[in-house]
């Protein structure tokens, strides 16, 4: 990619995911906001995101790693955090079906 590129050209947002710690567009991957002392999947929103790729192997990496504590910078119970991955799980199951 070109240092300089046109004003013309626009660029796509970039995250990085907690699990596999790799860079990819933001609309392909499954953002964890905290917002109001709660953890929520939503793809917009308000409050500190993380983003994690919509696959088991990153989700459980994420698990894992602590990579969403970590990158919220907050501490999370128990419940909230398996809440939170049984909703991750969930979609990444029906981006699964729609392909």
């Amino acid at each position: 990619m070109k240092r300089h590129q046109s004003k013309t050209m626009k660029n796509k947002p970039m995250r990085r995911c907690v699990g596999c710690r790799t860079s990819k567009e933001k609309e392909t991957l499954l953002r964890i906001a905290f917002y109001e002392s709660k953890l929520k999947v939503s793809p917009q929103g308000k409050g500190r995101g993380v983003y994690v790729c919509p696959n088991v192997s990153c989700i459980e990496k994420a698990r894992k790693r602590g990579g969403i504590e970590q990158a919220l910078r907050q501490s999370v119970s128990n419940g909230e955090k398996e809440k939170i991955f049984s909703q991750l799980y969930q979609q990444c199951e029906s981006d699964e079906k729609d392909r």
